[in-house]
């Protein structure tokens, strides 16, 4: 039987455990959601070990287990894109738009200009006239 300081410390993630195989979106990989999980634990035994200090039941012990299913998925949409954007050795350098390469339109053409003539209500440039 194990004693609750020893419950505290999370055990070691099995990284035959996940499946490799598996398809992910947007560039995500096993490798980026196994370091995300270590995170998770390493956070979990922090906790764990600060409760026990105060002589306080560890936190999955407390919780409901919907509100520790809550912090487990809150705590991987924080740490996923951590771990994916790490791995980038580069951020995506901003480009200008190609409708104006460079910023060589200028700013007074921007916007669109409405015309008006004596007998017309205001009407857009490209709209229909007397609209």
């Amino acid at each position: 039987m194990t004693s609750e300081a020893d419950a505290c410390v999370p055990i070691t993630l099995a990284t035959n455990g996940f499946n490799d195989e598996c398809l992910l979106p947007y560039g995500l990989t096993i490798r980026h959601v196994r370091l995300a999980m270590a995170e998770f634990l390493d956070f979990l035994g922090f906790i764990n070990q600060q409760l026990h200090t105060k002589n306080l039941p560890r936190l999955e012990s407390f919780l409901m287990p919907a509100n520790f299913s809550s912090l487990v998925g809150e705590f991987m949409n924080l740490t996923i894109p951590k771990a994916l954007f790490r791995s980038c050795a580069q951020p995506i350098p901003q480009r200008p738009s190609r409708s104006d390469p460079g910023g060589s339109i200028p700013k007074r053409f921007h916007t669109i200009r409405a015309r008006r003539n004596r007998n017309q209500r205001v009407a857009p440039r490209f709209g229909m006239a007397g609209a």
